[in-house]
């Protein structure tokens, strides 16, 4: 994703929704989505990754399978609208796998949201999924890492699909981008993952690698390495579930 994102001010954001979906302000009050078309819009997945994203589902029903990297004369799947009340966002469950042969504790992921940007920043909102091993927290400058003193690590075992319910997260989102009143307005969210880490400390943030403290630095391992199989755990491989 080319754009930067963070959140915006409050009275800034409302103002940049409110004018890109023509709600109306005033006596007559704002325009809801009520029954309205939404959209879930997933990145495509590579093999290298540790993590992906295997399905969306609003309640019980699935509305955006995973996107896949596919050949090179090949789009991947597209994305999906479908209908959703008011309500749609907190009721989303995202499905990751763990194609990896390591277990996962922490997991990164980060949701935006399209309708709110405005030239490069866009509302955004982490989520932070477990804790980080002691011997990984630090950033990529080396500086220790602040977490939780409740963060328990995840048991994200190699093969496990993790069900994260975005309505655990929902206060957090609307912190986050500043909206308490006008979260049901926004009909589309950017869902991806941006980082893992593993119980031995190793850290996928579009290359895998880990923490030298002799040098405070992070050292990135072989653009080849895979912890596991990198053909397993994918579309059409032995031993991949379908995630319908």
């Amino acid at each position: 994703m080319s754009q930067r994102t963070r959140a915006i001010g409050g009275s800034a954001l409302v103002f940049i929704i409110l004018v890109a979906l023509g709600a109306r302000v005033g006596g007559v009050g704002v325009a809801t989505g009520a029954e309205a078309q939404r959209t879930v819009h997933l990145v495509a997945a590579l093999k290298r990754e540790p993590v992906v994203i295997t399905k969306v589902a609003l309640g019980a029903s699935t509305v955006q399978l995973g996107r896949w990297d596919r050949a090179r004369d090949e789009q991947p799947d597209p994305d999906t609208p479908f209908t959703g009340n008011d309500d749609w966002l907190q009721n989303l469950t995202v499905y990751a796998l763990n194609r990896t042969n390591q277990t996962i504790v922490f997991l990164n992921l980060q949701v935006d949201f399209p309708e709110t940007t405005a030239g490069r920043t866009r509302a955004a909102c982490q989520l932070n999924i477990g804790r980080i091993p002691a011997a990984a927290a630090f950033d990529y400058q080396g500086r220790p890492i602040s977490q939780p003193p409740s963060a328990e690590p995840l048991d994200f075992e190699p093969g496990q699909t993790l069900a994260v319910h975005l309505a655990d997260y929902v206060d957090k989102i609307r912190r986050s981008v500043a909206l308490t009143l006008l979260l049901f307005v926004l009909r589309e969210v950017n869902i991806r993952y941006v980082s893992a880490d593993f119980a031995g400390g190793m850290r996928w943030g579009g290359v895998y690698q880990v923490f030298d403290p002799g040098t405070s630095a992070w050292k990135r391992l072989d653009l080849a390495y895979f912890p596991g199989n990198r053909e397993g755990h994918w579309p059409g491989s032995p031993g991949w579930a379908d995630p319908r």
